[in-house]
């Protein structure tokens, strides 16, 4: 669904897979979900699950987006 930019679509599966017992699996679907949410202009969501992926799964990419996202938002407001 995210290849066609139906990113609301794309979310419900990324969501559930974000509660896999397979940490890595886990962490990446986190990190997606928090693309889905900036690509949607709710950055503050894409925060908290950026955050979710690295420190509850320990993904190191997502490490670098929370800080990303963390320093657009303070910019932008």
């Amino acid at each position: 669904k995210s290849e066609v930019a139906d990113w609301d679509a794309a979310l419900a599966p990324w969501q559930v897979l974000a509660n896999s017992s397979n940490r890595k699996n886990a962490g990446r679907a986190c990190l997606d979900v928090a693309v889905a949410y900036e690509v949607l202009g709710k950055t503050d969501q894409a925060l908290i699950w950026a955050k979710k992926a690295y420190e509850d799964y320990g993904n190191k990419m997502a490490r670098t987006y929370e800080n990303e996202l963390s320093y657009r938002i303070r910019v932008e407001y």
